[in-house]
């Protein structure tokens, strides 16, 4: 075509050459094919660039420029080339999904117009990280395999790491773990790290990020992908001077925030994303990281949110990923993703609605239908919650076409689930054999929602005895369901279905012989959340992680998983890959029964081992016998919902005989709960002045307390068995006009009396530590908390009123952790603070710049008999107990004294001093307690004592 032009006028060379070049139907590697085979360089003169420059300059595309600039390359190559070396050199360090790959397209053909292929290579491959990002895989591969042959050939091996890379990535992506690993074989057989090179590390240090990342997300091998990241840790130093490489350091960081997250550890994978999040910030000034890593690691906090039930932390990670995509261009798997968030958290259906259609359009072009799938399952469940059965019918038909491709028992049996617990018009029985279905299949979590909506059709039905079994069986499957978490039904939205469970059934016989251990199921199950994301995996050693991978080990994810894999973020599996292959998929059908049975008997025998709880109920005879002597068991039970509710009491004796009565009707509970709420008795202000308060503490009394008058007179010592449902009322400082109740005898808490038997069980059978510990933090220098004056001070006092060791902060999280572990009982003085929404495993102890998480006490095992929380709020308690109390109590504290509210740091000193006076005198640790606030309750306002509480073992002596 060119050879015929150069005969006739520039003009029409010109516009012929623009045509081609404007041309929408060709990419710019065929344009670069037609000029290099019709337009030799000496063809190319000064006014033909000229004329093309002035064609070009009115382009409304920025793409069509690019495309020009090959005219310019073919002419000079070599000078092309070396700019745009530079330009990929910087592109590096750039944002790629922000960047015209045609460039990099360009520079790839510069090189090879120049001869060499070497630069050839090195465009070819950081194209290849390009593609990558942008999810087009198929043309990442290519160009990788294109650059690791031209590296191979030039023996460049630098090159060949970084190509192969760049492969392992994307088969990770893909989910194809046995083609990825391989190559990260090969690569770990052939590098030798340069320590005097930071590239070098960097380089190596990525691949072991990568591998460790791709063995915890494909494989579930926690404890090999968490010895590659130490591994590349230990190599961070070498990266760079005199810090090291801020991009390596903060993927290290996402990554293991990640794998804490999947396996529960929470706190871990919040302070990992938090280390994260100020490694971004110094990346992003220096152009080393880019809105891409924002947004991944915005998408990981959110899904933590997420599965701590903490919408409002969700929604500002949410407004963040939206920002970020309103401000750059984004992949389209990005935008689905972030529209599949914003529907999940969306409280308008028809905004749901309207975001899931373009998630799951945006998710079929991409061939990701399983993702597409997901979409449409949590369409259809919120289509029923909201009323609209037609939008969740249409959403179940296009699931069940999704699945005719990738079939799915296991999927199908959870679709089965939506419409059994939301369509009234499924025959009942049906709804039963779809809830023994799901238990069957080791579905515990969809089986006990299903259950309880069962429990609840009966006993509309007046089929009050099926009721209870069906209720029994929603509780039995909850039991079951620790370690479990998706987001469709996640353990703290189910403990509401527990809860309802457990009440109706007490509610419905409150007098039959089980109704005891229906009142106590209550309570001995409200810690199995807390259990369930952080306990249970906490007790998990090395062994039993490869027993489970072995159990799970030939599920290959090809579909997106029902369990812990659902918010792990993966770029979608592409229709068609290996992944998806039909074997594959059976495959994962039959090996999840024995994961799940795995996961059950591991977390049985190593829950039995340390003593802690199981969700059954002990037996009335165990429980009579942990209580101390004389003592009374008061359990009170908020029955149905908060605006309907009624306040119900179990009460236990010492003799072992049981009481059920109703303390509170509707009424009388509604106007109580008023009252308080409106003289603002939560706060230390509200209890400040000593008469108001003690007309309140006197309401306390009337309500809980009155009606068990007889039972009072008769006993040594009470012992209140929390109720989560209720505020966390100062049931102890409860005033009969005369007296306030710790006065009369010494009162304590506990989450069940279940509980209370595995706290001396455990006691009786562990090896305490010697070291008494009085540790505390002023905080000076803290911007947000005032200094706690004098605390050097208070810490010689009672380290010497103990006979204990002291040490003034601050303190990380690791070095309380381990004096935790030495000390036989320890005391902390430091500010705190609990979220005043989402998950109390976040409330936190201002210990030092790292805060100590109540989550952090999940990584020890506390020998303690006492821990004590001198900080303010740190006694409060979200769903499921969670909050320091229970977490010391699971981690092997058999008693712990925390704070209600603000604690006044030098009001509180002579009630502390007091009550180690009263323990070491030879009182029982409750009792010591109780004696030091009743020192001051008749000269002091409640809020200045009223404080602090023992939750755990009373009768602890001091020895």
């Amino acid at each position: 075509m060119f050879r015929q032009l150069l005969r006739k006028g520039w003009h029409m060379q010109t516009a012929q050459l623009i045509d081609l070049i404007c041309d929408p139907k060709r990419t710019l590697d065929e344009i670069a094919e037609a000029i290099e085979a019709q337009l030799p360089a000496e063809a190319i003169t000064h006014e033909l660039l000229r004329e093309l420059r002035i064609a070009l300059r009115e382009a409304s595309e920025q793409g069509l420029v690019v495309r020009g600039m090959l005219v310019g390359a073919r002419l000079a190559p070599a000078g092309t080339a070396s700019a745009l070396d530079l330009y990929g050199m910087w592109v590096n360090r750039a944002n790629m999904s922000q960047i015209d790959l045609n460039l990099l397209r360009v520079a790839a053909w510069a090189y090879r117009w120049a001869g060499d292929e070497l630069g050839r290579a090195m465009a070819l491959v950081n194209l290849a990280d390009g593609l990558f990002v942008r999810d087009d895989f198929a043309a990442a591969m290519e160009a990788a395999q294109a650059a690791l042959k031209l590296f191979e050939a030039a023996q460049h091996q630098a090159g060949i790491e970084k190509a192969k890379l760049v492969q392992a990535n994307t088969l990770v992506e893909l989910q194809q773990f046995d083609q990825a690993d391989a190559l990260f074989q090969e690569l770990e057989a052939s590098i030798t790290v340069a320590y005097d090179d930071p590239d070098d590390v960097v380089r190596y240090v990525e691949r072991l990020n990568l591998w460790a990342c791709a063995v915890e997300n494909l494989r579930d091998e926690f404890a090999w992908a968490q010895r590659l990241y130490q591994q590349a840790e230990a190599l961070l130093p070498h990266t760079g001077a005199p810090t090291p490489f801020v991009g390596s350091a903060f993927r290290l960081a996402l990554n293991q925030g990640i794998l804490h997250q999947r396996i529960g550890r929470h706190a871990e994978a919040r302070r990992f994303f938090e280390e994260a999040t100020q490694l971004l910030n110094e990346g992003y000034v220096n152009r080393f990281l880019t809105d891409a890593d924002r947004f991944d690691l915005y998408q990981e906090q959110l899904s933590l949110a997420l599965l701590l039930d903490d919408r409002p932390w969700a929604m500002t990670f949410l407004d963040q990923l939206d920002t970020l995509l309103e401000t750059g261009e984004g992949s389209a798997k990005q935008r689905a993703e972030l529209l599949r968030f914003k529907a999940f958290l969306s409280e308008q259906f028809d905004q749901v609605e309207q975001l899931m259609g373009k998630a799951i359009a945006l998710f079929r072009e991409l061939g990701a239908d399983l993702l597409a799938l997901a979409c449409y399952t949590q369409l259809a469940e919120r289509a029923y919650e909201a009323g609209r059965n037609a939008v969740a019918t249409h959403a179940l038909a296009e699931a069940q076409a999704l699945l005719a491709a990738h079939p799915s028992p296991r999927r199908q049996l959870e679709l089965g689930r939506i419409v059994a617990q939301h369509d009234a018009s499924m025959p009942l029985g049906e709804r039963v054999a779809t809830a023994q279905a799901l238990a069957q299949a080791g579905d515990p979590l969809g089986a006990a929602a299903l259950w309880e909506v069962v429990g609840r059709a009966y006993e509309q039905a007046a089929e009050l005895d099926a009721a209870r079994e069906a209720y029994a069986q929603a509780l039995a499957a909850m039991a079951q369901a620790r370690g479990m978490v998706r987001l469709s039904l996640h353990t703290l939205r189910l403990g509401a279905t527990r809860r309802r469970a457990a009440e109706r059934s007490f509610y419905l016989a409150p007098d039959a012989e089980a109704a005891f251990e229906l009142s106590e199921q209550v309570r001995a199950q409200a810690l199995l959340d807390e259990l369930s994301n952080a306990g249970l995996w906490r007790l998990l050693d090395h062994e039993d992680l490869h027993e489970i991978k072995q159990a799970y080990e030939q599920l290959s994810y090809a579909q997106a998983s029902l369990s812990l894999r659902e918010l792990r973020g993966q770029r979608p599996i592409i229709a068609g890959s290996s992944s998806a292959d039909i074997h594959t998929v059976q495959a994962r059908q039959q090996a999840e029964a024995a994961y799940f049975a795995a996961t059950q008997r591991i977390a049985d025998a190593k829950i039995a081992r340390v003593g802690w709880i199981t969700g059954q109920p002990a037996t009335r005879k165990a429980i009579q016998a942990a209580l101390p002597p004389g003592a009374l068991l008061v359990a009170p039970t908020l029955i149905g919902s908060e605006a309907q509710a009624e306040l119900w009491a179990t009460v236990l004796d010492a003799q072992g005989h049981i009481q059920r009565l109703c303390l509170a009707d509707k009424s009388a509970w509604k106007g109580f709960t008023r009252r308080w709420q409106e003289t603002n008795l939560l706060t230390p202000k509200g209890l400040a002045r000593k008469e108001a308060a003690d007309l309140a503490l006197t309401s306390l009394y009337r309500i809980f307390f009155a009606p068990l008058e007889d039972s009072l007179t008769t006993a040594s010592s009470l012992v209140i068995a929390l109720d989560e449902a209720m505020p966390l009322y100062p049931l102890h400082a409860a005033f009969d006009r005369a007296h306030y109740l710790l006065e009369r005898m010494p009162v304590s808490y506990i989450p069940s009396g279940s509980l209370l038997t595995l706290l001396h069980q455990r006691h009786a059978t562990r090896q305490s530590a010697s070291q008494r510990w009085v540790l505390g933090y002023d905080a000076q220098g803290e911007a947000e908390y005032a200094q706690l004056k004098g605390l050097t001070a208070e810490l010689a006092t009672l380290s010497q009123l103990i006979g204990g060791a002291q040490r003034h902060g601050p303190f990380s999280p690791d070095e309380l952790l381990t004096l935790s572990q030495r000390a036989r009982s320890l005391h902390l003085m430091a500010h705190g603070q609990f979220p005043a929404h989402g998950s109390g495993r976040f409330a936190q102890l201002i210990t030092g710049p790292r805060r100590l998480y109540a989550d952090d006490l999940y990584r020890t095992e506390l020998q303690a008999d006492l821990l004590f929380l001198d900080a303010c709020h740190s006694g409060q308690v979200g769903p499921g107990m969670q909050g320091f109390i229970g977490a010391a109590l699971v981690s092997g504290a058999s008693a712990v004294i925390a704070a209600m509210w603000q604690v006044q740091y030098d009001t509180a000193r002579p009630l502390i001093r007091s009550f180690y006076h009263h323990w070491r005198s030879g009182l029982p640790c409750a009792q010591a307690l109780c004696r030091a606030q009743s020192d001051l309750a008749h000269t002091m306002p409640a809020g200045a004592w009223a404080h602090f509480y023992l939750t755990g073992m009373p009768e602890l002596p001091f020895s």
